[in-house]
């Protein structure tokens, strides 16, 4: 099973299958597709996107597009869903 995938079903008890369907899509057009493949959707906290990463020099990197991404990610929405994105390290496997 994908990252992805343990990521939407862990969001699918708060939010549909459609709703987790089109935020993957729009984090993905947002981010890129190179972005996208180092990437997870951890959760959503109220305006608050957690976003897993594989280790902390994407971390870093993303940390400082934060308010870039997090633009492209609302306007891919249609609207201002996030104040804030945060960056974690995903655990080592």
């Amino acid at each position: 099973m994908s990252e992805i995938s343990r990521s939407i079903e862990k969001l699918i008890h708060d939010r549909s299958a459609a709703e987790n369907l089109l935020l993957s899509k729009a984090w993905r057009n947002s981010c890129g597709a190179i972005i996208y493949s180092r990437t997870s959707i951890w959760s959503i906290e109220k305006d608050l996107l957690v976003i897993k990463v594989e280790d902390e020099r994407w971390r870093k990197a993303l940390k400082g597009m934060e308010k870039e991404l997090t633009s492209r990610l609302n306007e891919a929405l249609g609207e201002e869903k996030f104040k804030q994105i945060r960056f974690i390290l995903a655990s080592p496997r």
